[in-house]
């Protein structure tokens, strides 16, 4: 969070949300560029005005937006409350899963992300992959269209379980569930 009061979206980067901290610093800069030229145009008052008027809310509204932000991610979450509620869409998903609801797990397990502010619960993607994999396979049985699409989105749902999982518990079964369905294993997965 500290370093967000240097340059708005650094704290975000800091913990992980690299996108959201790149677009807020990308814009802190554009803004304050716009704040900086509005000084220097003094030869155009119309324009100079014009930007001054532009950035300098601007800048000062991604500042403390940036910081707000960055404290709820990490200070003004209840981390216990989050963790109840994603265990138990977690535990909702899996009896979906043993009801064959593989559309309703996959949407539980979609709503269990959201809830994962700390991005360390890597069951929700591989669980979240498996259920890719059978949506492709009933796609694939029913002659629909999208199976590709799905056996893609479960091969990036497996690369996130295995990039956040450092001890790589999840591998052996990625690659099983991968042969099963004769999918290529992801890059994430060494032998």
């Amino acid at each position: 969070m500290l370093l967000s009061l240097l340059i708005p979206g650094l704290g975000h980067m800091t913990l992980g949300y690299l996108l959201t901290g790149s677009l807020l610093t990308a814009l802190f800069v554009l803004s304050a560029n716009g704040l900086f030229l509005s000084l220097v145009l003094l030869g155009d008052p119309p324009l100079a005005r014009l930007l001054l008027w532009t950035s300098a809310p601007l800048v000062g509204t991604l500042w403390v937006a940036s910081l707000a932000h960055c404290w709820r991610l990490s200070f003004g979450t209840n981390h216990a409350r989050l963790s109840e509620r994603r265990r138990s869409l977690l535990r909702r998903a899996l009896i979906c899963v043993l009801r064959q609801e593989t559309e309703g797990a996959h949407r539980l397990l979609r709503r269990a992300i959201r809830y994962d502010r700390d991005r360390n619960d890597v069951a929700l993607y591989f669980h979240l992959g498996i259920c890719e994999l059978r949506l492709a396979q009933q796609l694939d049985e029913t002659g629909g269209r999208g199976g590709n699409a799905q056996r893609r989105a479960a091969r990036r749902s497996f690369n996130r379980c295995l990039t956040r999982d450092p001890e790589k518990r999840w591998r052996r079964d990625i690659q099983r569930a991968c042969a099963k369905h004769k999918v290529k294993a992801p890059k994430t997965a060494p032998e």
